[in-house]
């Protein structure tokens, strides 16, 4: 693991970017690799509150390696209509118009045109 951390922090260095982990426990940091968060406390608290020392509760839920932030979901999948190309919220539009018209039909208690 740290010969891969090794070569692919060298790559990511070369061209100006950045690379984290996600859920490993080895520590990557003599390589400049850090430990990722999917929801990161720190980068919240520093975007939304100009406090980057702002932490927030480990998530229960997750894996013991994983950083990820207790937070509260606010959405369901495959429900939103916007379909950003960088986002995971819907599978596809295809699955995401079946699942608004089965949410649907239950609202509407099964009536059909």
């Amino acid at each position: 693991m740290k010969e891969v951390g090794s070569v692919l922090a060298s790559i990511t260095k070369k061209y100006g970017l950045e690379i984290e982990t996600s859920s490993e426990e080895v520590d990557l940091s003599e390589y400049g690799v850090r430990h990722g968060k999917c929801i990161d406390d720190e980068l919240v608290a520093k975007q939304l509150l100009g406090d980057e020392h702002f932490t927030l509760k480990k998530d229960k839920g997750q894996r013991k390696g994983c950083g990820f932030a207790q937070r509260i979901d606010i959405g369901a999948s495959n429900t939103c209509t916007h379909f950003c190309s960088y986002c995971y919220a819907n599978v596809s539009e295809l699955k995401r118009t079946q699942v608004s018209r089965s949410k649907l039909s239950i609202i509407s208690g099964g009536v059909t045109r």
